[in-house]
């Protein structure tokens, strides 16, 4: 059973037509912060980032678009994005640059 639609799309990651993928850094966190009571999610995503950026962890939001319980899209939201250099989930399991 897949979790998304047929006409599924995204902008969160880009496939290359020869395989595999780019901008796949790990997720490290996630949280809810906008919901339309219906089928629409806006999402807060933590990042981690591969080593072709300037920094290590990024925030962005992203909206989630449902319809027969299944993901229709997942688009970043314009001008979301947040660079950090570390990102703590909870005490002592951080994310990023070494503190100093």
């Amino acid at each position: 059973m897949s979790l998304v639609t047929e006409d599924f799309t995204t902008d969160i990651y880009v496939e290359f037509s020869f395989g595999g993928n780019y901008e796949m850094g790990g997720m490290v966190d996630f949280k809810i912060v906008e919901f339309d009571g219906s089928n629409t999610y806006t999402l807060n995503v933590v990042r981690r980032i591969t080593g072709e950026e300037d920094y290590n962890v990024k925030i962005e939001k992203w909206k989630v678009v449902m319809q027969y319980s299944k993901i229709k899209s997942i688009k970043v939201v314009p001008g979301s994005l947040e660079k950090l250099e570390r990102y703590t989930v909870v005490p002592n399991a951080s994310f990023g640059s070494s503190l100093k």
